[in-house]
């Protein structure tokens, strides 16, 4: 009720009342008590606003209309811009998710913020967000009566991580905990959360899709909003959507492309965009509604600049002029839409250039509610700036950034500054006359480049949990062995371990990455610090659904995952970056085996080749697999965990003319180095086990480029080589030895190796008996002791090893071999034989390591005989060709009982055994 209006009503002579100052102040007394009694709006208090914080997920600065976007529409984002202010240099507090959320709920930026990265852990029960850190929500019940809220996406703890939002201030919270639950379909997924609490949608229960997730939380969020409006106290309201994340599938806009000439998935991303600026109009709506509207603020942003997963940004320009998309530090990834309305506080239809960021959030919300921040913020209140008043601006806005090559990046005023730790770049921009930077600066101002490069040192603090430099170190081809692999600090580097490519039970993400889990703490716990990872496994694969289609949210989460699990154990991985042999679409050959067939290259379902020759001899074959190289090392190529890349599985496999195929890995080993100048790369080719192999291996072993000469062999009955179906110890070593006799000085490493059913028809059925490890223990021990850079990489991880638990093999060869520095040695392998020993030999300059085999406890007696392994007792091992001096020191070291026994010598060029089963190894120092 107005003032004129309640006067009007008053039944006595206001024209005498006003004539003096005590009337006019029992006037004002009188309208004041009047005022007091009239009750507000909906019955909900006026005294502070209502918040409405509206963040969308990947959408990119040039998304929308008020940011330039010419093509989708997004008509009530522009109303919104058109009603309230639009920022032009507001920032992310990350260029993905997670990080992005945290600075937003702490107010502090990636150099102090606990969570700098998506991370497994989080989801899976470690505490995300430490309770000595409060969030914004924690802000407001501590020193208010609002009411805080959060439907959407939390992204910040998982429901055993005690920080899930019921834990950390939200008084009603609803929605997902992580993009990472499961089914992996996110929009029609049947597990939410509801105050902690699961919350079944039992529309898309047992998956069916019947409900899209982000009508649901809109819909609570509205009738939250409704509810407040009717007598509750004010409120903050997080709405965080998952739109417009990958998977891209499409929601009913208010605007439709279906009958647009577009690709199908950029038609479902233009759906998006128009589901989340529907979303925006209801929220309006309901405000309207509600009668609640002058009374609140809402904001609308992004968490991060656009992705690249599933649709190209370059279709609708969504990063705009800016460079860069999600994941990078330049300003298409961090600089994002920012829009305030605000009716009667912020005025309509203004531009702001303020540079801001998500940690000025916490200061804002404390100015708004007249509260002090939290000391922890970094962030400065642009409230100011909102009202349209003179604003404070920061020294400097920071971020960091640790996947693949670690990076920080600061702003100060207009200068931009991004250090890439890992080569030690650094680059300088300047953003008014260069806002898309393309211009380095960088040697042109050095006293710039130098004063922001000291303010990047002092912004990070160090988070054990997410640092950004790596203590690991690259391992590279010896300097001064080359037939031996080093740190690149020069410690040697003997790499223990199987072929763990992918789950043989499981493609599911967590339940894959659970299981790694369970084996690389076991095969780091047994010495372990080596294995090889397919890509082109349907666990690890990102090119699924069309060529050069790459899912960057599974490397960005599954990929980057099992590199942090490899870290954590300190395990170094070999990536396969290929393994089909056809363009076919042929199932896998066996349970719990893979596919070799690529289909999407093929014409035939919708791809460019029309055969396998066309793959190995085009240009267009070759860009294939060069933008599938250049993908992974955009991600992976200065990571020291990664040992280096295959480019392909058994390459002699595939159906294409032999030359081709060796002219196309000559090419692809240079254009490997240049990817990954820092990791090894290498070709791979299938088992040695027929004559017609020996050609075909010293072809590829002469390649200049390809620095570790691999050699495949198995036990196999169906083999044409003899070599191939006796004794496991002797086809490893014999191997060995070949690659070895082509003189190239270059590592040799026995890459598989186990035992299969004839013409590798599946694993072998010894595997059934040999629960002890007896073809495991030789095909470990052979190559080493025959002069190969590390022991044998065994195949059938899951049939074979984990079934019987057989990890303390490789926990028994590294105690073998414990003190030994192969490259200061330089062993000379050696090679004996009598009727009861194969003695394998490794002469050094400072000391001789000997593995002595019985002949007659092997796997034919052992597993096919039922024979058991009789102690060797009594033995003397006639060594005179050493010329080992009388008197010399000897250990002797027991694999099968994990025991040394020292103390013994030589004695007329002879040693005396000590008793042992199956093996022994000598050390002698010489």
């Amino acid at each position: 009720m107005s003032v004129a209006s309640l006067l009007s009503r008053c039944r006595f002579n206001t024209h005498g009342l006003v004539r003096t100052a005590k009337s006019k102040i029992l006037l004002v007394l009188i309208i004041c008590n009047y005022l007091s009694c009239i009750p507000t709006l909906k019955g909900q208090s006026n005294e502070k606003p209502n918040i409405i914080f509206i963040l969308a997920d990947d959408l990119g600065y040039g998304d929308t209309e008020p940011y330039g976007q010419k093509v989708l529409k997004t008509p009530n984002i522009a109303r919104m811009a058109k009603e309230g202010m639009k920022f032009t240099d507001h920032y992310a507090g990350a260029p993905v998710c997670a990080p992005s959320r945290s600075t937003l709920m702490t107010g502090m930026h990636t150099g102090h913020t606990p969570i700098r990265g998506n991370r497994r852990d989080m989801f899976q029960g470690v505490e995300a967000m430490p309770h000595d850190v409060r969030t914004i929500a924690e802000m407001f019940k501590e020193n208010s009566n609002y009411t805080t809220a959060l439907f959407g996406r939390w992204h910040l703890g998982g429901v055993f991580s005690n920080s899930c939002p019921h834990q950390r201030g939200f008084d009603h919270s609803f929605g997902a905990l992580s993009k990472f639950h499961k089914p992996p379909n996110t929009y029609y997924r049947p597990d939410l959360y509801k105050n902690g609490e699961l919350y079944i949608v039992d529309e898309n229960d047992k998956g069916a899709e019947s409900v899209h997730v982000e009508d649901l939380i809109t819909e609570k969020a509205l009738q939250f909003i409704d509810k407040q409006s009717k007598g509750g106290t004010p409120f903050f309201l997080y709405m965080a959507y998952s739109l417009v994340h990958a998977p891209i599938e499409p929601i009913p806009g208010e605007v439709d492309y279906s009958d647009r000439d577009w690709p199908q998935e950029e038609k479902d991303f233009a759906h998006n965009v128009a589901g989340l600026d529907k979303y925006v109009g209801m929220f309006m709506e309901q405000l309207k509604k509600s009668g609640i509207d002058k009374n609140t603020l809402v904001i609308f942003t992004s968490d991060n600049g656009p992705h690249g997963e599933g649709h190209n940004p370059l279709f609708f320009d969504s990063n705009g002029p800016l460079k860069g998309i999600k994941r990078d530090l330049y300003e298409g990834g961090i600089r994002i839409p920012f829009i305030a309305r605000w009716p009667g506080k912020i005025r309509p239809g203004t531009t702001n250039d303020h540079p801001s960021a998500f940690w000025d959030l916490m200061p804002t919300m404390a100015e708004i509610i007249d509260i002090e921040p939290p000391k922890q913020s970094d962030g400065i209140s642009y409230l100011p700036a909102l009202l349209g008043k003179k604003q404070q601006k920061h020294d400097y806005l920071y971020w960091e950034f640790k996947p693949g090559n670690p990076r920080q990046a600061i702003r100060k005023d207009d200068w931009k500054a991004i250090y890439f730790i890992q080569d030690g770049r650094f680059e300088l921009y300047h953003l008014s006359d260069d806002i898309g930077e393309k211009r380095n600066l960088a040697s042109e101002y050095p006293l710039v480049a130098e004063e922001l490069f000291e303010m990047i040192q002092e912004a990070h603090d160090y988070n054990p949990r997410f640092p950004l430099t790596n203590t690991e170190k690259h391992i590279q081809v010896s300097a001064k062995n080359p037939n031996y692999l080093e740190y690149e600090d020069g410690t040697p580097y003997i790499p223990i371990g199987p072929n763990i490519c992918w789950s043989r039970i499981t493609t599911e993400a967590d339940q894959a990455l659970g299981q790694y889990d369970k084996y690389f703490k076991k095969l780091a716990e047994n010495g372990g610090n080596y294995t090889r990872i397919w890509l082109s496994a349907p666990l690890w694969e990102v090119e699924q659904k069309k060529a050069s289609g790459f899912d960057l949210g599974k490397t960005d989460y599954l990929l980057d995952s099992l590199v942090n699990l490899a870290s954590k154990y300190s395990i170094k991985i070999k990536f396969c970056l290929e393994n089909f042999r056809q363009l076919t679409d042929r199932p896998a050959p066996f349970e719990g085996s893979v596919p070799f067939d690529k289909p999407i290259y093929s014409k035939v379902y919708g791809g460019p080749l029309e055969n396998m020759e066309q793959f190995f001899a085009t240009k267009e074959g070759k860009e294939l697999f060069l933008s599938r190289m250049h993908w992974f090392s955009n991600r992976y190529a200065t990571n020291p965990t990664v040992f280096g890349w295959e480019l392909w599985n058994e390459i002699n496999s595939v159906k294409a003319t032999k030359k081709v195929v060796l002219d196309w890995t000559r090419e692809m080993l240079i254009e490997a180095k240049q990817a990954f100048p820092r990791q090894l790369v290498m070709q791979s080719l299938g088992s040695f086990d027929s004559k017609d192999k020996a050609s075909i291996y010293k072809q590829y072993m002469a390649l200049e480029d390809n620095e570790i000469l691999q050699v495949h062999r198995y036990l196999d009955p169906g083999a044409e080589l003899e070599v191939a179906k006796g004794a496991m110890d002797i086809l490893a070593a014999d191997a060995t030895r070949e690659l070895l006799s082509y003189d190239h000085d270059r590592p040799v490493i026995v890459s598989e190796v186990g035992a299969v059913e004839a013409h590798h028809a599946g694993p072998s059925k010894l595997y059934e008996k040999d629960t002890k490890g007896v073809l495991l223990h030789d095909l470990l021990f052979a190559p080493f002791f025959s002069g190969a850079a590390g022991p044998g990489q065994s195949w059938h991880w899951h049939h074979y090893i984990d079934r019987h638990n057989l990890w303390w093999h490789f926990g028994r060869f590294k105690e073998a071999i414990k003190g030994i520095d192969p490259i200061t040695e330089d062993f000379t392998p050696l090679f004996l034989e009598d009727q009861n020993f194969r003695i394998y030999i490794l002469k050094g300059k400072s000391t001789t390591l000997i593995w002595c085999r019985d002949i007659k406890s092997g796997w034919r007696q052992e597993l096919l005989e039922g024979k058991e392994a009789k102690k060797i007792k009594d033995i003397h091992l006639d060594l005179s060709l050493l010329g080992l001096e009388k008197g010399t020191k000897i250990d002797f070291y027991l694999p099968w009982s994990d025991k040394w026994q020292k103390g013994g010598t030589v004695a007329a060029g002879s040693i005396n055994l000590p008793d042992f089963k199956r093996s022994i190894v000598v050390k002698i120092s010489n």
